[in-house]
């Protein structure tokens, strides 16, 4: 199971409604630290928590799990968005040259 991917899906879901860490995670019964882990995908959940995140976002636990979303730009989005947060604005501008250029090449192949 791809946990970082489970994460990501479980905070697009989150702000998607509109909710706080805070206020999913006491909804849920679990603290906020630890639901920060489970959307990271630092830590495993239990069943038990899988379930009570489905139920508090209104979605299915399949759609949790399942690897392929209908949204899945967005999980990309927020990965990119996570993985690039603590870099320097001179890191993220390479980063996004970087982007740039691959996307570039992949236009003139086809």
């Amino acid at each position: 199971m791809n946990y970082i991917e489970l994460g990501l899906k479980i905070r697009t879901e989150r702000n998607r409604i509109g909710l706080t860490q805070e206020k999913l995670s006491e909804l849920v019964g679990i603290s906020e630290s630890y639901l920060g882990h489970i959307e990271r995908g630092d830590r495993k959940l239990s069943v038990e928590t899988l379930i009570s995140l489905a139920s508090v976002l209104n979605v299915t636990i399949d759609s949790l799990l399942y690897e392929e979303i209908s949204e899945e730009s967005d999980i990309y989005i927020n990965q990119f968005k996570y993985l690039t947060n603590k870099l320097a604005p001179k890191q993220k501008q390479i980063v996004i040259d970087v982007v740039k250029t691959l996307t570039s090449h992949l236009g003139a192949e086809e």
